[in-house]
């Protein structure tokens, strides 16, 4: 990991500690960096746009994409 990624993942570790909600902590915990953050985030708007538009929604799919995001955790059904 390159200095500035080291830079990076260590502020957005001190903001989820300083926002200390549920969400955050399971963040700040599974180590995710602020690039995977905002991949699941954009995956989320889309799944809630689908849902929005009464389009059918698969979950496996939906599972495979955040898999996809976060490798580290791949196959941690708690997460």
């Amino acid at each position: 990991m390159e200095i500035e990624e080291r830079i990076d993942l260590l502020e957005f570790q001190v903001e989820l500690l300083f926002n200390n909600s549920a969400v955050d902590r399971l963040i700040y915990e599974s180590k995710i960096t602020r690039k995977q953050y905002k991949s699941i985030m954009d995956i989320m708007d889309c799944m809630r746009d689908c849902i929005a538009n009464g389009k059918k929604v698969n979950h496996c799919n939906f599972e495979l994409r955040i898999y996809e995001c976060v490798p580290q955790l791949n196959g941690d059904y708690h997460f």
